[in-house]
């Protein structure tokens, strides 16, 4: 399935997963811990943000196979606008703030693409897990799962940030530790 394919068949709703990623997203720790894993890890947002999501709603864990096609699914769209998109930003000057604004008004643009395309692969899923410290894990398994697909050997402070964004979606595990990767849950 072609991009453009992709972009039509998505319809540009604001999706539950949506506003809980501008929600997480708009807290400046979060951010901070978001940035830090995109770059230096090469991770996108989106997808660490929607399997956070995914588990925090219930869904619980995806299989590596899911996490796998979904990247799959939004590596084409990430490389080919998003990316192209952040690194035009990034070389506008500051001076010219309507420009710069426009172009990261775009980017958005394209991330919400992004969201629902995310939104549309998990649309189906009807697990639905209530325990909390079951979620929290369902969680970190996701974001385990998706590092190992994206061969990111994490160091100790891109798992101090992972475990920053896991103790925020899951705020009743303030020193929540990040589990070793084992599906038997």
């Amino acid at each position: 399935m072609t991009i453009l394919k992709q972009r039509k068949q998505t319809t540009f709703k604001d999706s539950e997963l949506w506003q809980f990623s501008l929600k997480f997203y708009a807290d400046e720790n979060n951010r901070t811990a978001f940035l830090f894993l995109q770059d230096h890890y090469q991770l996108n947002i989106n997808i660490m943000s929607s399997l956070i999501w995914y588990a925090a709603s219930g869904r619980g864990h995806c299989s590596s196979v899911e996490i796998q096609q979904l990247n799959d699914l939004i590596a084409p769209w990430q490389n080919l606008v998003t990316n192209e998109l952040r690194i035009l930003r990034k070389k506008i000057s500051k001076d010219d703030q309507d420009l710069y604004q426009s172009v990261l008004s775009t980017e958005i643009y394209s991330e919400k693409i992004q969201h629902n395309i995310i939104y549309d692969f998990f649309m189906y899923t009807t697990k639905h897990i209530t325990n909390a410290t079951k979620k929290a894990k369902q969680a970190a398994i996701n974001l385990q799962i998706y590092f190992s697909i994206c061969k990111a050997n994490l160091s100790e402070e891109g798992y101090k940030h992972t475990r920053y964004l896991l103790s925020k979606a899951f705020t009743e595990f303030k020193d929540y530790e990040f589990p070793q990767l084992s599906l038997e849950l």
